[in-house]
């Protein structure tokens, strides 16, 4: 890392300094679901590339908030996590389900994203971007950040479900087609969430 950081240009250094900061946080101790949180920050890293990516050929034009607000989205999850996981720990002889963590994050994720945003005294333009995704806005009917983030979120979900050949490369493209993105930013964003943390690092 203090090689990378060295070497990098300042854009890049605050991109970086963003992971580092935030990365300490995706760590949990052992117990229920030991995968959760190796794999939510594998999203989460995948999502952020993507978020830089479609940041540099959008209207949103802010690569190191699209890249924030793609890893405040899996924080929040992984704090629903483990709220979860300490209600469990208070009645062990209730057996943990799977569902009743998808549900909260779904229920719950994007409104914690808001709150975060707010703590953290996010930028108007970034808010408003958490706000849309809470609201489950169209992505046409998002603004430039909103709509960055919502493609970057899914490319990395995606990326993470062909990555553990769960999914189609072929199907995933065609999801994202689906969704109104297309053409060379497609692809570009595509190609960034291939991208997971351990190949970045060489």
């Amino acid at each position: 890392h203090h090689h990378r950081i060295a070497e990098a240009r300042f854009a890049d250094l605050r991109a970086i300094l963003a992971t580092l900061i935030l990365q300490p946080l995706f760590r949990l101790p052992a117990g229920y679901f030991d995968h959760f949180a190796p794999t939510t920050w594998d999203q989460a890293q995948r999502a952020g590339f993507a978020a830089q990516s479609l940041a540099q050929r959008t209207a949103s034009g802010d690569p190191l908030a699209a890249q924030l607000l793609a890893l405040i989205s899996a924080l929040s999850r992984i704090v629903l996590f483990r709220f979860t996981t300490e209600q469990y720990r208070e009645m062990p002889d209730v057996l943990p389900r799977a569902e009743v963590f998808i549900r909260l994050m779904q229920q719950r994720g994007a409104q914690l994203c808001g709150t975060i945003g707010t703590q953290w005294e996010l930028s108007g333009a970034s808010l408003r971007a958490l706000k849309e995704q809470s609201d489950e806005c169209s992505p046409p009917a998002m603004s430039p950040l909103g709509q960055t983030l919502y493609f970057a979120e899914l490319c990395g979900a995606l990326a993470i479900a062909v990555a553990h050949s769960r999914y189609s490369a072929e199907g995933a493209a065609a999801i994202l087609r689906s969704q109104g993105l297309e053409g060379e930013t497609l692809v570009a964003a595509w190609e960034a969430a291939q991208q997971s943390a351990p190949a970045r690092k060489s």
